[in-house]
């Protein structure tokens, strides 16, 4: 028996590639949560500027982070592309306003985090 051709070895690679690589359709799905999360990314460093401990009634910047945040609570990723992006605003929010590596995982990132393995769980048909 003949091992594979080096042809044969790059077009399944390609292929491979390729299978792994989102859709339009797919990035189309999870555009808003993608969008939000950029959002929310651009309120926490602007309010964490701000020293993260101003009253959300008295400023704006408190109030557009609070408002990222309820968007994402209410988040349910329909692709790979949505749960990474909501996994990487779960740990932005985990080392919020942290000095050394630590993550705190309470409040909005233990909630995201949840919906991140349930949707996992989702894509995967379990």
């Amino acid at each position: 028996m003949r091992g594979m051709s080096r042809r044969g070895a790059l077009g399944a690679s390609l292929a491979a590639s390729v299978a792994g690589m989102p859709t339009a359709a797919a990035r189309d799905q999870d555009a808003g949560l993608v969008a939000m999360c950029a959002e929310h990314a651009e309120a926490l460093e602007r309010y964490n500027r701000l020293g993260g401990r101003v009253e959300v009634e008295e400023c704006p910047l408190a109030l557009r982070y609070m408002a990222a945040c309820d968007a994402l609570d209410e988040a349910k990723p329909k692709t790979m592309i949505g749960v990474l992006a909501l996994a990487a605003a779960a740990h932005r929010e985990a080392r919020s306003g942290r000095r050394d590596d630590d993550l705190t995982w309470d409040g909005p990132a233990a909630e995201w985090a949840g919906e991140i393995a349930t949707a996992l769980l989702r894509l995967h048909g379990i």
